[in-house]
């Protein structure tokens, strides 16, 4: 049912499931456990959560082995944590990792993490050039790593990150048993997984691209033979989470998009639906044009009703008001209640993070820097907090051209160095971020020359990467200084730039801001 339509062939399945004798458990077994597998299938993509949960339920009850409830256990769990019940859908694949013989600890203490981390590192030293080609796993060990796969994704992408340290022990163990007994297709979100953890909790960029790399290469070579069916989990791990350390925005997005549409295609609706949100965060911060970024989301969001996604529901509200914001100073206001369950999950940050973005492209410095400090966002894989310390930095120091702050001073210049080490990994990304960190701390510092030559070398590293919206920042930033320094024929030719790029942005908001700018200087140029 890989491109069908899943109404159609649901009513197709309650038809056959009619049609069965009324002891088709006994005389029509595996026929049964196929038909009500399919017909949970179905019911799922289309949104029928009820008729999911009882096909499944009935494999669950009148299966005769584990082996055959394996893939019933596995979709409920999905539908568990599509319904936002998280806690139970990890419970659920937690039992049978354990009845598998996995037993996972209910915490795991950071001198057992480093050195499960440091083994798998070694053991990836140890192998040859073709361990990408290795043997692929046995039966026992693939349902053994696809449930590891699925309880990693619930632990990391679930409603409920109280507990992190098992995120890390259940990646370490899928990886690990991939080396030691052979490679499959869930093989691949274990090492996107651990390279996430190596990017950010362990702040080891060059081990943590490679194991990123390994991931992409099993992921192409394990999708040549499974239709693409697990490549929106992969580009949800892969694409949502490391590439774009090493990969530009735009392109990074339209993996996740395509991850998305994939995903609703083959009724993977939670995975999919995880991917848009990715989708939307990566094309945001590529300078997507707002308009239609508002249309993704609202899309999405009609899609997350359909599905009952409450969860992609409630991040993408924040960030349809963000935008909007931008735009023109809001049209949506997120609903104290989405507010409320986003904090209650345990992700205050990104709320903050939403309001760091929303007070620095509002001209609200102080406030801006007020909510970066509350963020927990920053971390060396998550973009989110990139952004956001992006844009903290800029704030930091414009409040400094109005008071002195060691603290202030030491987010500026750790802003700046942190930038200048993502340049090496992506300059297409992150080289225009720290020219224009580079050309405010010069213009802070009255170095005129200094500062015009790198809010040039900002302006066109945005321009060669298509970032619209920071090469009309780099523009306006750069029409301040040259206004500082009198220089008004310069500084009104960078805010009609500055102008246009963020009329090619779509925000009004900023437009206005510049007119103001531009009608002023203009003035004061036609009575001198």
């Amino acid at each position: 049912m890989a491109h069908s339509d899943f109404a159609k062939a649901k009513s197709y399945l309650d038809t056959a499931k009619s049609l069965l004798p009324e002891d088709h458990w006994v005389s029509q077994y595996r026929l049964s456990i196929r038909l009500f597998l399919s017909l949970g299938n179905a019911a799922y993509s289309c949104g029928d959560k009820g008729g999911a949960e009882a096909a499944l339920s009935a494999i669950i009850i009148h299966g005769r082995t584990l082996d055959d409830k394996l893939d019933a256990y596995y979709f409920m769990n999905a539908i568990l944590f599509l319904s936002r019940e998280p806690e139970r859908a990890l419970k659920g694949s937690l039992d049978i990792l354990s009845k598998l013989g996995e037993n996972i600890p209910t915490s795991v203490k950071s001198n057992e993490i480093l050195d499960m981390v440091g083994r798998i590192q070694n053991k990836i030293k140890e192998k040859d050039d073709d361990f990408l080609n290795a043997k692929e796993a046995d039966n026992k060990n693939f349902t053994l790593m696809q449930f590891l796969c699925q309880a990693s994704a619930l632990t990391q992408f679930g409603q409920n990150r109280q507990n992190p340290s098992i995120f890390v022990f259940l990646s370490c163990r899928l990886v690990d048993i991939s080396l030691d007994h052979g490679l499959c297709k869930y093989s691949a979100n274990g090492f996107a997984c651990l390279a996430f953890l190596l990017i950010g909790k362990f702040k080891n960029m060059q081990d943590g691209i490679k194991f990123g790399k390994i991931g992409l290469a099993l992921q192409k070579r394990f999708d040549e033979s499974s239709q693409l069916c697990r490549l929106p989990s992969f580009n949800l791990c892969y694409y949502g989470l490391i590439a774009h350390v090493t990969e530009s925005f735009q392109s990074v997005a339209e993996q996740l998009r395509r991850g998305m549409d994939i995903g609703m295609s083959i009724g993977d609706t939670a995975i999919a639906l995880l991917n848009g949100l990715h989708f939307i965060q990566k094309a945001f911060a590529g300078g997507k044009n707002l308009s239609v970024l508002l249309n993704d989301i609202e899309y999405q969001l009609k899609l997350c009703d359909l599905h009952n996604h409450s969860g992609s529901k409630a991040f993408l509200s924040l960030f349809q008001q963000t935008i909007s914001q931008i735009i023109n100073k809001g049209e949506y206001v997120t609903s104290t209640e989405v507010l409320d369950d986003i904090a209650g999950a345990g992700y205050q940050d990104v709320v903050f993070f939403h309001r760091t973005i929303q007070s620095f492209w509002s001209g609200h410095n102080d406030r801006c820097h007020y909510f970066a400090v509350k963020s927990s966002c920053s971390g060396a894989s998550k973009l989110l907090g990139i952004i956001a310390e992006f844009y903290h930095g800029l704030s930091a120091l414009q409040i400094l051209r109005k008071k002195k702050s060691s603290e202030l001073k030491w987010i500026a210049k750790n802003s700046l160095a942190r930038f200048k080490e993502l340049a090496t990994f992506s300059a297409c990304n992150y080289q225009n971020k720290a020219q224009l960190l580079q050309a405010e701390h010069f213009s802070l510092e009255e170095k005129d020359q200094g500062a015009r030559d790198a809010y040039a070398a900002a302006i066109e590293a945005s321009r060669a990467s298509n970032l619209v919206h920071e090469t009309g920042l780099a523009c306006e930033l750069a029409g301040c200084h040259c206004e500082r320094f009198g220089d008004q024929k310069s500084a009104l030719n960078f805010y009609l730039q500055a102008k246009q790029c963020y009329d090619d942005w779509g925000s009004q908001m900023k437009m206005d801001s510049m007119e103001c700018f531009i009608a002023r200087l203009s003035a004061d140029i036609e009575i001198q």
